[in-house]
């Protein structure tokens, strides 16, 4: 759930809906708390023992993809809705190899717009690291992450309650409340869908 306050007083101060930024913060805070409780499903519920490539302190390479996506192919798969959830530093990695940047390997230019949309037939997602309802798990360090190559229908995502959010007069604050919430819950429906990739910072 996601609060905020909206004082009576602040509403004649501005020349903008200060209720619609405020329900527009609380719906965006909510659709990252969506995303942590989908993350979290996944780093509980794959096999870390058998599905994780990839090393402590190690950078992530387009060799390491390469082996997580051959442990896809080997159970079969299919290519069409396969992820891949990543830092930053792993971005920055795969930026800094020709594989990715090269128009002799790679049709997307990748440094040109400073992002990878996709690559190895995954669509790239970053999770930001200091993002404050925990991003990525951390690995064998502190500074090591966790990213995974999922496929959409090994991991289950359901949604009791679509978010909602709401604004409340409080008299006792002389305020409104801004507020959202949603129910939700996952959970890895299929571990060979899964497969963890380990790196940081060498």
């Amino acid at each position: 759930m996601q609060k905020n306050s909206l004082d009576k007083f602040d509403i004649k101060k501005f020349n903008f809906s200060e209720a619609k930024e405020l329900a527009e913060v609380a719906s965006d805070a909510l659709g990252l708390r969506m995303d942590q409780i989908l993350i979290d499903a996944i780093a509980k519920g794959y096999k870390s023992d058998t599905r994780k490539v990839g090393a402590s302190r190690t950078a992530l390479t387009v060799a390491t993809l390469r082996k997580a996506c051959t442990m896809l192919n080997k159970d079969s798969v299919p290519m069409e809705g396969r992820h891949f959830i990543h830092s930053a530093q792993m971005l920055d990695d795969l930026l800094g190899t020709t594989e990715v940047t090269s128009s002799d390997y790679n049709s997307v230019k990748a440094l040109v717009n400073g992002e990878l949309n996709s690559f190895l037939g995954l669509k790239f997602i970053m999770i930001a690291e200091n993002r404050d309802e925990g991003g990525l798990p951390t690995g064998t360090t502190a500074t090591d992450r966790i990213g995974f190559i999922y496929h959409r229908d090994a991991v289950g995502f359901a949604l009791a309650q679509n978010v909602e959010t709401s604004m409340d007069w409080v008299a006792e604050k002389g305020a409104w409340l801004v507020g959202g919430d949603f129910s939700a819950g996952a959970v890895v429906i299929d571990d060979l869908g899964v497969v963890g990739i380990e790196s940081g910072v060498a």
